[in-house]
């Protein structure tokens, strides 16, 4: 049956509303190109883009480059993120959910090599999560690579600390450069995540 014109303007108005998103989570092993196209311009940048790995063209697309934080989630499903396609990425914060994958380490060191000497504004954060064992033996294999950059970071207003796990202060290779890079692993924020450990790795102000 044909709507009535207010009924019309009211189904409009909806679907409307429904394109202005703050955040986009497709359900998990999903891909969210699809519904790019439904997404608003006033929804520009997103606060939130949670999504599998997506394809190789999207990451230059607006919606992933503009949104303030990017969750890609990592698992049997799908195939590892590239660090070409993790460093090349504008978001404030970039957090990689990794399950039950191993390209987590490579990852982490090849990020940090190329973030001493990139661009990366300050305030600029990568959080890398898997279960806790996982995190465990990155965070050894990370304190023998870095073991002269060990710092406790007691500047930090951190309270969730992996207790005696190594933190670090990494320094740019412009020895002039004002910024620092810096690592550590951080504990589930609750009891329902508590298989789930975190490597925060951040560009923050050496001064």
């Amino acid at each position: 049956m044909p709507l009535s014109y207010p009924a019309l303007k009211c189904v409009l108005e909806n679907v409307e509303a429904v394109k202005r998103v703050n955040s986009l989570n497709p359900t998990i092993n999903q891909y969210f190109e699809p519904a790019l196209p439904l997404i608003h311009s006033d929804s520009f940048p997103l606060k939130t883009l949670k999504t599998t790995v997506i394809g190789l063209d999207t990451y230059a697309h607006p919606v992933i480059m503009h949104a303030e934080t990017l969750i890609l989630i990592i698992n049997t499903f799908n195939e590892a993120i590239s660090l070409s396609n993790i460093k090349n990425l504008a978001n404030k914060t970039v957090i990689v959910d990794e399950q039950c994958n191993t390209s987590m380490e490579y990852n982490i060191f090849e990020l940090v090599k190329c973030l001493r000497n990139g661009q990366k504004p300050i305030g600029t954060t990568y959080i890398f999560s898997s279960y806790f064992a996982d995190i465990k033996n990155l965070l050894s294999k990370m304190f023998m690579a870095w073991r002269r950059f060990s710092d406790q970071l007691n500047d930090m207003e951190e309270s969730r600390f992996i207790p005696d796990a190594p933190r670090f202060s990494i320094p740019m290779d412009d020895v002039e450069d004002s910024r620092r890079i810096i690592a550590y692993g951080v504990e589930a924020e609750t009891e329902r995540a508590g298989q789930q450990w975190k490597v925060v790795i951040k560009v923050v102000s050496s001064i």
